[in-house]
């Protein structure tokens, strides 16, 4: 079980570089079975991208019989066009209770959206529940979700009518 006790800033970390001598998140390929409590701390600066295939992409690429609540995480980019299932803090969450989370952009004064993007099933909090999984309390302010599925060849932009802008505010 884990509990935070302080803002963290994820910005040192670089998902996308290929410099050996950067700090990667190891987190993204791992199932999270325990407690995590926010404790009403913050984790921004979240940038997540990589082009590897996989099943599932967020923070953990799976929830299965966890709990994570209290905590704020303001996103910069999700994006994985080759993962299936992708979310802020997993792909998938199986019997797992995700309870007052907030999701953000880095800031709301930029021209450029805070999006988050996956190959198939993609939500701002978690892309797939399954089982007894709940969420409560979620607040989504402010991001674009898209699926590259459902993108059909076309700029991310030309997707604003059909998914980015209908699921803006839900979780």
């Amino acid at each position: 079980n884990y509990r935070i006790v302080n803002n963290i800033d994820m910005s040192e970390i670089d998902q996308n570089s290929e410099n050996d001598n950067s700090i990667k998140l190891q987190t993204t390929k791992k199932t999270f079975t325990g407690l995590f409590d926010g404790n009403g701390f913050t984790i921004s600066n979240i940038s997540l991208g990589s082009s590897e295939v996989a099943e599932n992409f967020g923070l953990f690429a799976k929830l299965d019989g966890a709990v994570i609540m209290n905590l704020d995480l303001i996103v910069d980019s999700i994006h994985n066009s080759r993962a299936n299932i992708v979310g802020t803090l997993a792909g998938t969450a199986v019997d797992s209770r995700i309870i007052s989370i907030s999701l953000s952009p880095v800031t709301t004064q930029t021209t450029s959206k805070t999006s988050i993007l996956g190959n198939n099933v993609v939500g701002g909090v978690v892309g797939m529940l399954f089982g007894e999984s709940k969420m409560s309390d979620i607040n989504v302010v402010d991001i674009d979700v898209y699926s590259a599925f459902y993108l059909s060849g076309k700029g991310v932009n030309s997707n604003e009518g059909n998914v980015g802008s209908t699921l803006r505010g839900y979780a």
